[in-house]
């Protein structure tokens, strides 16, 4: 949420066309993050399980597969998305005037998806076996490099909108470094090893069969905001600039009612399979 705020506020200060082109990408962003999420959350619940069965090697093999899976959808985005961009920049309120700059800010966190696929999923795999702390710290980090980082792009080296979008991606960068720092190291009872980034479908399975439910949540999602956005193309850059404005403020009051929920998840999936 802050970082949101963070950018709307710089990038504000480019223009109303700046925060209109930002805005009209944000339903495409939330697609992807949606795929991200739904993968995440599978993985936490199917680790939890996992791991309150006691087979620690099962989970290690669904960590291994975390990271394949980030690998294939970090290679897939760019792929799908690239040819199509101007039809889904279209489809989710970008106009004319501003397809442009939807198009320069979208493009950079397209291309760069494998990042924020990693740090979600990882996130994710590191909370299920009862570490919340340090992806927190990750996540703050992360958000404080991003709010340094934002005018020394877009200002200072005069990338407009286009360092928006690349201080949200070193930040999450660094955000995932210490979170995968973490995770290869011998502190991890999830580290993977060769043997389990062998593609396994069955662990597949598991992590979807719980985790499209949030897929198709964050997808109806994308798709309010991109009918909103269509909504408010008729009136010019101007309104769809005060569409994607109005709920960075409020998005601060949605993070207890969004952060509460992943507490109990490990702990109800650990016990859930845990021996009686």
């Amino acid at each position: 949420a802050l970082d949101h705020v963070v950018d709307a506020y710089f990038v504000g200060k480019l223009g109303a066309d700046a925060v209109a082109g930002g805005t009209g990408a944000v339903p495409a962003m939330v697609g992807i993050m949606a795929f991200a999420g739904g993968t995440g959350v599978g993985l936490a619940s199917a680790i939890s399980r996992t791991l309150g069965a006691g087979d620690r090697e099962g989970a290690r093999k669904l960590s291994g597969n975390a990271l394949v899976l980030v690998l294939l959808w970090g290679a897939l985005i760019p792929a799908l998305t690239f040819p199509l961009m101007d039809v889904i920049l279209r489809a989710s309120g970008a106009s004319e005037t501003v397809l442009p700059l939807g198009r320069e800010y979208f493009a950079v966190l397209a291309a760069t998806a494998v990042v924020t696929f990693f740090v979600v999923v990882v996130n994710h795999v590191i909370r299920a076996e009862g570490n919340a702390l340090l992806p927190m710290v990750a996540m703050i980090s992360a958000s404080v490099i991003n709010i340094a980082l934002d005018p020394l792009f877009i200002f200072t080296f005069d990338m407009g909108i286009r360092g928006a979008a690349w201080a949200t991606v070193i930040s999450r960068v660094i955000g995932g470094v210490i979170q995968g720092v973490y995770l290869l190291s011998r502190r991890s009872q999830l580290r993977p090893a060769l043997r389990h980034l062998v593609p396994a479908l069955g662990a597949w399975w598991e992590i979807y069969r719980t985790g499209t439910a949030t897929v198709f949540r964050k997808g109806v999602q994308a798709g309010l905001l991109a009918l909103t956005n269509v909504g408010a193309a008729p009136s010019r850059y101007l309104a769809i600039g005060a569409v994607g404005l109005i709920p960075q403020p409020t998005s601060f009051g949605l993070i207890p009612v969004s952060g509460f929920p992943h507490g109990p998840i490990t702990h109800v999936a650990f016990n859930l399979s845990a021996e009686p």
